[in-house]
């Protein structure tokens, strides 16, 4: 299978990471995972304390200009309203290096299809 992406030696930050589950795909050196909940935070930290995890609770990052090589966003949006996804982007734009990339999933529901194929 041909991987899309290559996250050897990448910084990621992986947005609204929740308890942590995605972290095992990365190097902890390039890795840190931020959630607004402070429990499933305390919960990652303690399930894979080889990565870096922070609780944030603002809508500006806490991170310098241009950190991150990939901004992973996974099953998040949907929790967001419309205005602070608006004003999110404003603060991965920011801290995104100039050739970096921001990976996005979302569930995809309908009532008509159990399942979508071919994206």
């Amino acid at each position: 299978m041909h991987s899309h992406f290559s996250f050897d030696s990448q910084t990621v930050l992986d947005f609204g990471c929740g308890t942590g589950a995605n972290c095992s795909m990365f190097n902890p050196l390039y890795y840190v995972g931020i959630d607004p909940d402070a429990q499933r935070i305390d919960y990652a930290k303690r399930l894979y304390s080889h990565h870096a995890f922070q609780v944030f609770n603002s809508n500006n990052l806490p991170f310098d200009n241009e950190s991150f090589d990939y901004i992973l966003i996974i099953a998040v949006l949907h929790h967001i309203s419309s205005d602070e996804i608006s004003s999110y982007m404003k603060e991965f734009q920011r801290i995104l290096k100039p050739n970096g990339t921001i990976v996005v999933m979302e569930p995809c529901l309908s009532k008509k299809k159990r399942y979508v194929t071919g994206l």
